[in-house]
């Protein structure tokens, strides 16, 4: 029966069933694309980027996919798609407007105005997008340089033609018109001081064309005059242009409005501590500044900022101004400064887990950043003489003596809170969430100038991690995740590391390819707020591979080359580490001024995207042409060319100088001879970063003459990830002359010519080979908080007849670690260590060749260069106490040991071993500003058989980094802490350096 009820129910439904959509249906297929482009060889390139293929299913996500692949090729202004049913299946038509580019600008009629002129204010720039309203918009700018150039109605006509391609030219047509002279000027209303003398100011001579910035210049000169003397609420303008009604043909005259106000004069009283003139400045009322009340208010703050940091803690600074006869006022600043509070210390109640001193210390150092360079006012008598008009800042005052006051007995409220917000935020940082600190409460003493401060501390309950999970983590995944959580379960409870552990671990995700990651942290807390469970969820998303990659934004380099840079490809994972890399690679190539990688949709996630690759370039030519005349190199003249476009993608560089120095030595001026310099080099960077350059050279310097002739060719590219392979070939050729002029010790070296004169004196013809081998494991090459640098070099050198005999082999390697040490610190560690082996018993080891050691980049604490081989200083100590005893016959004394004796340090000639060991530890401070401190370990030997870990020279010290876009900027003070006194080795040194190991 129930099978006969559901046939009938069949056949009933039947007719309603065959009326609904047939949703079971598969999707239409694709019938054909066609491509309706400007160009063939934008068809060619956009049907690499077309997805769309006849016989594939068709789908909007594709269709939009395809329409935003060639938008982002940047050649098409919009990208129109048409579909239509054909029994076949669907076609779909694309139709590409093509973006039109500013070819060409061409002025004429201009004669009183230059081309560049004109295109600078047009705002058109040739070779960038053509927008109609732009071109529109450039004749009204244009019109109104004419204008401000005295031009009554000049007439600006804008013709434009497009060709085929997509290129336009502009012709802009001008008609001067006749141009305005100044005839007279007349100044009207409040004038203050006399018309001839605000006409001199205004320095416009009668006949002058009318230009409207030479007259705003003027009027800023007249101002300036008139608050000088004594005007200080001068307005001057607006001006008018009329015919000069004594004057015919293109003669105007031109009317100043002036309103000069009263003459003010200024008159400090009460005010001890620093001069008259020092307030004025401080208050802003100095040099004829302008005064209304806001920046008066604003000056008066700042006097009183001034004294409260001094420790006038009840300072009171006010003004008020008065009149003193017809058109005069008189600006009284009263200045009741109390007596001096004097901080005794800083008590901390209730602080157990913290060291009161050290808090004490915390807001110490937070005053001391407030307290200005200069030290401050100590009590002197000031006799202030007041005189009508501008003050004589020179009559009557004497200048207080001055010191820096102790930071700790200055009592500054805001200061003090923003400290102790710090202090608070140090406690929550460890553990201790529900920590409070009060605010500042000053206790006096009997007196009234002594007062402690006292700062109520309620620590809370201590918060530590009890249980740490991580959910949702792969286990493929888990390893490389935990590496960038630096919370530990036991470890107490900071917010600010559990958020940072959250950023590195999407950081790490990113790295593994997971652009869309989440990670979400969860903390929750038990009854007694002692024990926390901390929980970070992760949704990694998909893990994205590069689909088609998309170049855009070159005109003058080729796809091929910036392709060439990338580390990589379809198919590859989009992984952040690899994008940084690209983006370093393409920046190092020196032709583009940014470069950015992105995802095309990266509004829809999915496990293969394309990815959009958009370069700007710099100008492909440019010619620099100089003259001048240089302290050192005397009169000059230098000449630049770069081509970055050279030859289909190679970049040329040509530089040469030519000048003649001019020396003073001994009383006597003396100009050796003409100098010139060229050098030329040639980029390949499609074949594996392939260089040649050449130099050619003749210098002429006090203490030597030297030409110097060389060619090398080189090349270095990244395979694999992260290895770097490179060789180098050089052939050089110098010739040195010492000592033609004036001795060494008669002039200052710098650190190139101490670097010449290692070279052998007289002719040397030399050949180098230089392999290398660098693997970068860092997260980052300019401020790495992990991974690894590891390099290797040898340096191959054989003589060709000319010169001494050389051939020797020099190998160098330097190993650099990064580990991360806790919230925002880096260990950094390194070791260098290199050797030089003769290949010939007479081989030559010429000084340019041997190691160095002492500077920022290597054994910091010594000056650049100076530290000593290790194996010739006991040498040098005997021939040192041989020449104390030899004073009557210092002829019979060596070099060094008579520098030494003189009181000079000697000049270390390099060695032929090394070893340095140098360990930081980097920290952050505020911003881009950081710390660090450091040991350094290092030594040199002349004779590598003498080497001895046992006798490194050990330094210290501490310095400030700054990031910048080029890398930090690094200031060190370094200490060494064994000096020789017989080489009469200093204990300090300030080194500065771009770039870290």
């Amino acid at each position: 029966m129930r099978r006969l009820l559901c046939v009938l129910l069949l056949a009933w439904a039947s007719p309603a069933l065959a009326s609904l959509p047939r949703w079971y249906e598969e999707p239409p297929r694709i019938a054909s694309v066609e491509l309706r482009l400007s160009r063939m060889e934008d068809a060619e390139l956009a049907a690499e980027l077309v997805p769309l293929r006849s016989g594939q299913y068709f789908s909007r996500q594709a269709l939009r996919r395809t329409v935003r692949l060639l938008y982002e090729t940047g050649r098409f202004e919009q990208i129109e798609a048409y579909l239509r049913q054909t029994p076949e299946g669907v076609v779909v038509s694309l139709v590409g407007k093509p973006r039109l580019r500013l070819a060409e600008v061409v002025f004429s009629g201009n004669e009183s105005l230059s081309e560049q002129e004109l295109m600078r204010a047009s705002g058109l720039v040739r070779g960038k997008p053509y927008r109609p309203g732009k071109v529109e918009a450039a004749r009204g700018l244009i019109s109104e340089l004419y204008g401000r150039h005295g031009f009554d109605s000049p007439e600006v006509t804008v013709e434009t033609r497009t060709s085929e391609g997509g290129l336009v030219a502009c012709a802009i047509r001008i008609r001067e018109g006749p141009r305005s002279r100044l005839g007279r000027i007349d100044f009207v209303g409040r004038l203050g001081l006399p018309p001839p003398l605000l006409t001199s100011a205004m320095e416009l001579e009668r006949g002058a064309f009318l230009v409207r910035d030479q007259i705003d210049q003027g009027l800023d000169r007249v101002e300036t005059l008139l608050r000088q003397a004594g005007y200080l609420r001068t307005r001057v303008g607006p001006i008018s242009v009329r015919p000069d009604p004594g004057e015919a043909g293109p003669f105007k005259a031109l009317e100043v409005r002036v309103d000069a106000g009263p003459r003010t004069r200024i008159e400090v009283r009460g005010a001890a501590r620093f001069t008259a003139a020092e307030l004025e400045e401080l208050a802003g009322l100095a040099g004829g500044r302008p005064l209304d009340p806001a920046s008066l208010a604003e000056g008066v703050a700042r006097i009183e900022a001034r004294y409260r940091r001094l420790g006038y803690a009840e300072v009171r600074v006010g003004a008020t101004e008065e009149p003193v006869g017809r058109g005069r006022t008189l600006l009284v600043i009263e200045v009741e400064e109390g007596e001096r509070l004097v901080v005794e210390g800083i008590d901390f109640p209730g602080a157990h887990a913290r060291d009161p001193q050290q808090l004490s210390k915390a807001v110490c150092a937070a005053v001391a950043e407030v307290l200005e360079v200069e030290p401050q006012v100590v009590q002197e008598p000031v006799v202030d003489a007041l005189v009508a008009g501008p003050r004589d800042r020179s009559a009557g005052e004497a200048r207080p003596q001055r010191r820096r006051p102790d930071p700790c007995t200055v009592w500054e409220p805001e200061v003090y809170t923003r400290a102790l917000a710090q202090i608070r935020d140090a406690y929550r940082r460890d553990g201790f969430l529900g920590a409070q600190v009060s605010e500042p409460e000053l206790v006096r003493d009997g007196d009234g100038r002594h007062a402690r401060v006292v700062v109520q501390v309620a620590e809370g309950p201590r918060t530590r991690i009890a249980e740490l999970r991580l959910v949702g983590v792969d286990e493929d995944d888990l390893e490389a995740i935990r590496e960038v959580v630096t919370v530990e379960q036991g470890a107490p409870l900071s917010l600010l590391a559990i958020e940072a552990s959250r950023e590195g671990m999407e950081a790490r995700y990113r790295e593994l390819g997971h652009p869309f990651v989440r990670v979400r942290q969860e903390v929750a807390l038990d009854t007694t707020r002692l024990m926390a469970r901390v929980v970070f969820e992760a949704e990694p998303g998909p893990q994205v591979r590069v689909g088609r990659v998309i170049v855009r934004g070159h005109r003058h380099t080729s796809t091929g080359l910036i392709r060439s840079r990338l580390t990589f490809g379809q198919g590859d994972l989009w992984s952040s580490a690899s994008v940084r890399r690209s983006q370093q690679q393409l920046m190092e190539l020196g032709n583009y001024r940014s470069a950015a990688i992105r995802l095309l949709e990266p509004e829809a996630p999915a496990e293969e995207m394309d990815v959009v690759v958009v370069v700007s370039e710099k100008r492909p030519r440019s010619v620099e042409l100089g003259l001048g005349v240089s302290t050192e190199d005397g009169p000059r003249a230098f000449a630049d060319y770069d081509d970055l476009s050279f030859l289909g993608g190679s970049a040329l560089e040509v530089r040469t100088k030519a000048n003649y120095p001019v020396f003073q030595s001994a009383n006597r001026i003396f100009a050796p001879g003409p100098e010139w310099e060229a050098r030329f080099g040639l980029r390949f960077p499609r074949l594996s970063g392939l260089r040649t350059d050449a130099a050619f050279e003749h210098d002429v310097r006090p203490t030597y003459t030297l030409t110097r002739m060389g060619t090398s060719v080189g090349a270095g590219t990244r395979v694999f990830e992260n290895w770097t392979p490179s060789i180098r070939a050089e052939l050089e050729f110098d010739d040195l002359d010492k000592g033609r002029l004036v001795t060494a010790e008669d002039v200052i070296l710098t650190q190139e010519d101490r670097e010449r004169l290692r070279l052998e004196q007289g002719q040397t013809l030399l050949v180098s080979v230089r392999p290398g081998l660098t693997v970068d494991l860092r997260d980052d090459p300019f401020t790495p908080t992990r991974g690894a640098l590891i390099s290797a070099n040898l340096d191959w050198s054989h003589d060709l007849g000319v010169g001494v005999p050389i051939h020797f082999l020099r190998t160098s390697a330097a190993a650099s670690w990064y580990l991360p040490a806790g919230e925002g610190i880096t260990l950094a560690l390194s070791g260098r260590a290199g050797r030089v082996f003769p290949l010939s018993r007479d081989n030559n080891t010429i000084g340019p060749k041997r190691f160095f050691l002492g500077g920022a980049d290597n054994l910091r604490g010594f000056p650049v260069d100076s530290v000593f081989p290790e194996d010739a200083r006991s040498e040098l100590r005997d021939q040192v106490a041989d020449c104390q005893s030899l004073l009557g016959q210092p002829t019979l004394c060596t070099d060094d040991a008579l520098a030494i004796v003189q009181g000079k340090r000697p000049t270390s000639t390099g060695g032929e071993a090394f070893v340095l060991l140098k360990t930081e530890l980097r920290f952050p401070i505020a911003g881009a500003l950081r710390g660090g401190v450091f040991v350094d370990l290092g030594n040199i030997w002349q004779d590598p058989r003498a080497l001895d870990l046992r006798r490194l020279r050990p330094s210290a010290g501490a310095g400030l980094r700054y990031d910048t876009p080029v890398g930090p900027m690094a200031l060190d003070l370094g200490v060494n802490l064994l000096p020789d006194p017989v080489l009469r080795e200093e204990a300090l040194a300030l080194h500065f350096a771009i770039g870290l190991f």
